[in-house]
């Protein structure tokens, strides 16, 4: 008979009890675990909350960053289809690292003519363009361009067959376009100046 009364008890107290809900952790949660942490003196698990929150709030920079990139340029239209799978951070790069890309096309998935744009994080490229950028041997030497977007420096470099590249270092971030099957270096160059380069680089606080 215990055993009956315990077994009903139990099971009102499931029922008056509030259901647990199920919900993603956001950047102010792992904040708030890193100070609880450190509070306790678990220095460890606070830097892996404080590392957690990091990329919480790049991953916040990177849909900030979609929103800024343009949906046409020149009569390219993006293509949005990838957003969730171009957008990475990656620990260990950048304070935790990212990296966004979209492809823009005239006509749908017309690889022969399109270009991409990318903006990478603490980019292993950002070294060397900066050293051709100040180098005009180095520069020469990989058939680049210097091209100035307001008060800032970019390279182009000729690809052949149509094939061209743009490349605008920031602080620590690297800004690149590439273009296939342009009919021109003005064509390209077009393209370019339609970019909003500062505003981009203002959402990466450079």
């Amino acid at each position: 008979m215990k055993t009956r009364f315990t077994i009903i008890a139990l099971f009102l107290a499931l029922l008056v009890s509030p259901a647990i809900t199920a919900q993603e952790m956001n950047y102010q949660d792992f904040l708030d675990e890193a100070n609880a942490s450190i509070k306790t003196e678990d220095y460890k698990e606070a830097i892996n909350s404080l590392q957690m929150a990091i990329g919480e709030l790049e991953k916040l920079m990177i849909a900030q960053i979609r929103d800024i990139l343009p949906i046409e340029v020149m009569g390219y239209e993006a293509d949005l289809s990838d957003d969730d799978s171009s957008g990475t951070v990656a620990m260990g790069m950048f304070g935790g690292g990212l990296s966004v890309e979209r492809n823009y096309f005239k006509a749908e998935n017309d690889w022969d003519n399109y270009f991409k744009l990318a903006v990478v994080g603490n980019s292993p490229m950002l070294a060397s363009v900066n050293m051709m950028l100040s180098n005009s041997m180095y520069l020469s030497s990989a058939g680049g361009k210097i091209i100035k977007v307001g008060t800032r420096k970019g390279m182009m470099t000729d690809e052949g067959d149509g094939n061209y590249q743009f490349q605008l270092p920031l602080n620590s971030s690297l800004i690149s376009i590439e273009g296939y099957g342009f009919s021109s270096s003005d064509a390209f160059m077009a393209v370019i100046n339609k970019i909003n380069f500062e505003e981009i680089a203002k959402a990466l606080g450079e």
